[in-house]
């Protein structure tokens, strides 16, 4: 994550259904804009209760949305993405290709097949396609920060050894959804916003490598001893299954399950990165930096939430005070697009 990121952040909100919108102000004006609104007083109630911009507004812009992919217009659709999508292909990636070697008939169908609804799923946003895009207002503007379903550029996962062994999940800290192991940080040493984007410029400096005892007791940590994370794969019990790394219980208490993924946490190397960066990266183990790599891990929730998923880059660094040998976060991201961006701007 590059400075002026932030990390995301969660709205507990019911999920409101979608309905067609039919009553007697169906005559009204969507906006200002002279077309007809489908658009009824409980779903203009409703989206301005989640607060992802106005209902009327968003019928608007999701028909915008409808006709750009009508006419296989692939530079003006991602003109209504603001900088880069959370989920879906990057600029970089779409820059000299043409609509269809993007999106494949069936899925330009079903987002045109549907109008657009007058009502957010909830804190989710908008949707269009059964969510092949979503969409919503922020700081005024409307955006798409979401295409599913699209061609993306290709990945090739890797597991990350140290002598042998393989990490395990259990190597790799990362911010709570709620991001209150990082704020637990903050308040102890009076550090900057920035840590939760760029902790690797604090720890082993004012933060700590050993853990901390956080206000509600017990001991929290954000770099991890290897001697303690690799113990599992010693005993046999890690394995590198279809590009991730993963306990193996998890097949063993996962045979009824229909998808091993949605299951298991788990983690993935997508890029190897320089020590050369460990300077700016890791200040205070620049000289100590044994491996840095931009990991995503994937924990179940159980929940309608689904996957909490993170990308950061992490190093394997060495303390020369206590000899041991850590795995702590540097960078953390709020998505793929903006991880791979900032990799690519490192290369």
């Amino acid at each position: 994550m590059t400075a002026g990121i932030t990390i995301g952040f969660l709205l507990v909100l019911l999920i409101g259904g979608c309905t067609s919108a039919q009553t007697s102000s169906a005559t009204a004006t969507a906006g200002g804009s002279g077309l007809a609104s489908v658009c009824t007083d409980d779903d203009r109630e409703y989206a301005e209760l989640i607060g992802w911009g106005a209902a009327d507004e968003a019928y608007e812009f999701g028909l915008k949305i409808q006709e750009f992919i009508k006419t296989r217009d692939i530079k003006s659709l991602f003109g209504l993405v603001a900088g880069e999508l959370e989920n879906g292909p990057r600029r970089r990636f779409i820059q000299d290709k043409s609509f269809s070697k993007v999106f494949s008939d069936e899925w330009r169908q079903r987002v045109l097949s549907e109008k657009p609804e007058c009502r957010p799923v909830g804190w989710r946003g908008y949707m269009l396609g059964s969510g092949s895009i979503w969409f919503r207002k922020i700081n005024d503007r409307w955006s798409i920060f979401s295409i599913n379903g699209a061609s993306v550029e290709a990945v090739s996962p890797e597991a990350w050894s140290y002598d042998g062994a393989l990490l395990t999940r259990a190597c790799f800290t990362n911010p709570w959804i709620s991001l209150d192991n990082y704020e637990e940080y903050r308040e102890q040493f009076g550090i900057g916003t920035d840590f939760a984007v760029a902790p690797g410029r604090y720890i082993g400096g004012s933060v700590p490598l050993a853990p901390i005892v956080p206000s509600w007791g017990g001991k929290l940590s954000l770099a991890i001893k290897l001697s303690e994370c690799l113990s599992a794969q010693q005993s046999g019990d890690v394995e590198f299954v279809d590009g991730w790394v993963h306990m193996k219980a998890c097949n063993d208490e996962c045979l009824s399950c229909i998808d091993l993924s949605s299951y298991c946490p788990r983690y993935r190397v997508l890029k190897r990165v320089s020590r050369n960066h460990c300077r700016s990266l890791a200040p205070n183990f620049s000289n100590k930096c044994i491996d840095l790599r931009l990991v995503e891990t994937v924990d179940p929730t159980g929940g309608t939430l689904g996957d909490d998923v993170n990308f950061s880059i992490f190093g394997i660094i060495e303390d020369l005070a206590s000899r041991e040998t850590y795995v702590m976060p540097l960078i953390n991201f709020d998505n793929l697009n903006t991880a791979l961006n900032y990799v690519d701007a490192l290369e």
